[in-house]
């Protein structure tokens, strides 16, 4: 098929950006994905050895902060967790790569359909994924604090990530308006303390199918895409869960992780469901960054809801 004169634009940015940076790629070997918001992704080979790898491109200028954080982060969490992680071999402003890791996405997002391209069974995850990732996640949130202050990680207790939650709650309904309904449940959740964590973890922040790696039967092989990981409501990791696959495997999930030595509180659950009816402040927020009418539109009806 003819590529289209943006298509074969981006080829030739993407070709000499690598070329640039002294990695030298087969052009048609090239699978560009435009899914994330903050990178374009484009899985390449190495013309000299036919190796495979991953190479990120940064969309805005914003998002170089958040990349050089990422850096940090994986320095941290590649001895915390069992899975794979990336290990960057080229960072600059203009691109970030390292050799593709094992494993498949559990899903992908497809920005054409707006959902994901499955890989397992949404209606039905594989129980050795939902193990795995109980797992790891376990891993995850047991990394000690002192060991986290040895790197450039933030780190919030959870009455800070409450007070940032209200705050941002705000400015939300300042900028851009709430409805009554999911304004007056937002409060209800963020005053009650018996749903609220007592401690904070070391979390991946952004913790979603699209970033998980696995196998042919669905175990967890590898974690991609660090750049929200703090110390914070561990809640966080568990959001997806409820959000893509439902109560009773939230549920599950839960069971697994309290089983591998993760901390399970009272009203987790509870909690964790709160936590994604509030998923429109984060929306709004990064709609509000990037100021694109088509993000702040879909930001204000996502705020729109009345139940």
């Amino acid at each position: 098929m003819t590529k289209s004169v943006s298509e074969d634009y981006q080829i030739r940015t993407i070709l000499s950006i690598a070329d640039k940076n002294g990695f030298i790629l087969d052009a048609d070997n090239l699978n560009i994905n435009k899914s994330g918001m903050d990178f374009i992704t484009t899985f390449a080979t190495a013309k000299e050895d036919n190796t495979k790898w991953v190479l990120r491109f940064p969309r805005r200028l914003d998002v170089l902060e958040r990349m050089y954080y990422e850096r940090e982060v994986l320095e941290l969490v590649k001895s915390q967790v069992d899975v794979s992680v990336p290990i960057w071999k080229i960072v600059s402003d203009e691109l970030v790569a390292y050799p593709l890791l094992k494993g498949i996405p559990a899903g992908t997002i497809d920005p054409d359909i707006g959902d994901y391209v499955w890989y397992i069974d949404p209606k039905s995850p594989p129980a050795v994924y939902i193990s795995s990732v109980a797992k790891t996640l376990a891993q995850l949130h047991r990394t000690r604090i002192e060991v986290v202050k040895q790197f450039s990680i933030r780190v919030k207790t959870v009455d800070q990530v409450r007070q940032s939650m209200a705050e941002n709650m705000e400015k939300t309904r300042e900028l851009l308006g709430v409805s009554d309904t999911r304004w007056a449940r937002w409060q209800d959740w963020i005053a009650n303390d018996a749903l609220w964590p007592g401690h904070s973890a070391l979390i991946h922040g952004d913790f979603h199918p699209g970033h998980t790696l696995v196998d042919k039967d669905g175990n967890l092989m590898g974690l991609i895409d660090w750049t929200e990981a703090a110390v914070s409501d561990p809640a966080k990791d568990f959001v997806c869960f409820y959000a893509t696959f439902g109560e009773q495997v939230l549920q599950d999930v839960l069971e697994h992780y309290q089983t591998a030595g993760g901390i399970v509180w009272s009203y987790m659950k509870e909690h964790i469901i709160e936590l994604w009816n509030a998923n429109p402040v984060e929306y709004a927020l990064f709609a509000l960054l990037t100021g694109k009418e088509e993000h702040i539109a879909g930001a204000r009806t996502s705020l729109a809801w009345s139940g």
